[in-house]
């Protein structure tokens, strides 16, 4: 027989509690719960059961507002909370409901202290406990996150932006037919401009355009003030910054006038 036992079953032990905790007061020390069967003391510590069902006062909410328990439900947990017993599985688990709580209401019902095994299965966490400071650099990848695991409920609005996709990480295999219409789309996305054509070789200025953005039309107009023909000049362009650049070329210097059509990219 072991000589080092000190206790036998260990299921009422003196430990530590918040302050101004008293008898009958549900609580949860490390990953122990429990409940005390006396006042905490001076030196911050009370005997607590931590085995057997009690009254306790329990809200029938969670962490998307209210909610009713139904008879072996989990009950979490939490010191801030008045009471501090409910579905919210932000907490910690406390035990286990043996009556039922309507939603939203405030009800001392039996519960359970939860045992040892009681515990959430492998791998599950409280509902919405890992937040982005949790998480390291890069520690969610593409390969851990299930096909179709996340859509648009759970993506908060705004949060997804230019600067959190990869190169090419959107292509038109993951865009579903009819997703990106016009009220998707920034806006100023497609732009005319009406410029003064130039010489051979010279470059025509507009305004906000820079490289990477997408030519679409450069018509050329004969004159500006009464206008004969129209001319596809697109070919001769290559936008630049604030530019487009015309290596050669047609002669379009004064009176003739060009519009410009292009998708504003960048």
């Amino acid at each position: 027989m072991a000589t080092n036992e000190t206790h036998d079953n260990a299921d009422q032990m003196k430990l530590p509690v918040p302050a101004g905790y008293t008898s009958g007061d549900s609580v949860v020390v490390g990953r122990m719960a429990g409940v005390l069967l006396t006042d905490r003391d001076a030196a911050g510590n009370a005997i607590v059961k931590m085995r057997g069902a009690f009254d306790l006062s329990v809200e029938g909410t969670n962490a998307a507002g209210n909610t009713a328990i139904a008879i072996g439900d989990a009950i979490f947990w939490q010191s801030g909370d008045t009471p501090t017993l409910s579905a919210d599985e932000s907490g910690e688990l406390l035990g286990h409901a043996l009556e039922i709580v309507a939603s939203g209401a405030t009800t001392t019902i039996k519960v359970r202290v939860a045992r040892t095994g009681d515990a959430r299965a492998p791998g599950e966490v409280p509902l919405l406990s890992i937040g982005t400071a949790e998480l390291a650099a890069d520690a969610v990848t593409g390969a851990k996150i299930g096909d179709d695991e996340v859509d648009s409920e759970h993506i908060v609005a705004a949060s997804v932006d230019n600067e959190h996709l990869a190169d090419d990480a959107v292509d038109s295999d993951e865009i579903a037919d009819g997703a990106v219409d016009r009220a998707h789309l920034a806006g100023g996305f497609s732009k005319i401009t009406l410029a003064d054509g130039t010489g051979v070789g010279a470059d025509v200025t507009i305004a906000g355009i820079v490289a990477g953005d997408e030519l679409v039309a450069v018509h050329a107009y004969s004159t500006k003030a009464a206008i004969a023909t129209v001319a596809d000049r697109t070919s001769e362009y290559v936008v630049g910054a604030g530019v487009l650049t015309k290596a050669g070329g047609t002669d379009e210097s004064a009176p003739n006038q060009l519009i410009v059509h292009w998708n504003d990219l960048t």
